[in-house]
């Protein structure tokens, strides 16, 4: 399965793509966290 993900480059893409965006959400949920306090 995971050397399936390696050899797929538009899964791999896809799959880097959702982790960048969960990244900026946290970033985002972060600075509104602190704007808060």
């Amino acid at each position: 399965m995971l050397a399936g993900l390696l050899y797929d480059p538009c899964i791999n893409l896809l799959a880097n793509e959702r982790l960048y965006a969960q990244d900026i959400c946290f970033e985002l949920n972060q600075l509104l966290h602190n704007k808060r306090h």
